[in-house]
């Protein structure tokens, strides 16, 4: 075992007998978490639906969500490579494709790599700014938080969150080629959500982080405290959620549904509170995700029906 700053890590992968697969097109469909891709994708659709002012320009759409969808792929490609010695460890993550021995790590490699890179084509051909927040987003999360953070400090999802925030940005910044307070908004609810979303699966599965040596908060601070500082970020969350519509940026559906859509969150995350079970906690992960995507989801429509 390998030893960092008094935190005990499996070795490296390379040692591990990984044969020369090629794998299965449903494993190189697995490693990129579509289900994350989707939900980050669409993140990135309201930003660019937000800029555009419901418009669809068929070019730009298209390449923007070629982009996004590249670059998200990729990423989580890429960390997954970097990942194999954890997931290889971790009983959640073990059947992932490279500790299953469905994809070697190599051809693992090669195919995030080559994700990113057509992300970057695509980005640059509609401009200069959206390329750029798409590589600082894939460095972010890459490079930031799985190479360095998430193995060094708790603040890992501190860290790491900023890639997830970055989509509604190059969504933006692909129709409109600048930012501004509505783009920074969306993005910011996003990095928000992500501490939610991360430590409610984390505490689900906190012996799984330990036994990887993985120095997430819920593995480093007692069930009680962690839970109510679940509780905590749920509620900033929320609050920052009601900031556009505080601004008239966004307008009355959007609030109804960000309030309705917050107490139930909220709700949840107090349930956590008063019962900190892995069940409750599993809850909250999964109704995270769901929020995540309505919140933004009433963005859409009311711009639609605006537009």
């Amino acid at each position: 075992m390998a030893q960092r700053s008094g935190v005990v890590y499996p070795r490296k992968a390379a040692g591990f007998p990984f044969p020369a697969t090629t794998g299965s097109l449903a494993a190189y469909w697995r490693i990129t978490k579509p289900t994350m891709v989707m939900l980050l994708v669409f993140t990135g659709m309201v930003g660019f639906v937000v800029a555009s002012q419901g418009t669809f320009p068929a070019r730009t759409f298209s390449f923007m969500l070629l982009s996004l969808a590249f670059s998200c792929a990729g990423a989580n490609t890429l960390t997954c490579y970097l990942d194999r010695d954890i997931d290889a460890v971790m009983q959640r993550t073990r059947h992932r494709p490279i500790p299953a021995m469905k994809i070697s790590p190599g051809k693992a490699l090669i195919f995030g790599v080559l994700l990113v890179a057509l992300s970057i084509v695509c980005a640059v051909s509609l401009n200069l700014l959206t390329a750029v927040i798409i590589l600082a987003g894939v460095i972010n999360n890459v490079v930031m938080y799985s190479l360095w953070a998430k193995r060094r400090t708790w603040m890992n999802i501190f860290i790491g969150s900023i890639a997830g925030g970055l989509p509604a940005l190059a969504g933006y910044a692909a129709y409109a080629n600048n930012l501004d307070l509505r783009s920074g908004l969306l993005a910011g609810i996003v990095i928000a959500w992500i501490p939610v979303h991360i430590w409610s699966i984390a505490f689900k599965h906190r012996e799984d982080y330990a036994r990887a040596g993985v120095p997430m908060l819920p593995v480093l601070v007692g069930r009680e405290k962690m839970v109510r500082i679940i509780a905590l970020v749920t509620i900033l969350m929320v609050a920052i959620s009601l900031v556009p519509a505080g601004l008239a940026l966004f307008g009355p559906f959007y609030l109804y549904g960000a309030i309705i859509l917050g107490i139930i969150i909220l709700l949840l995350s107090f349930w956590l509170v008063y019962r900190p079970t892995e069940r409750s906690a599993w809850l909250v992960f999964k109704a995270s995700n769901i929020y995540l995507g309505l919140l933004f989801l009433t963005i859409l429509i009311e711009y639609m029906i605006s537009a």
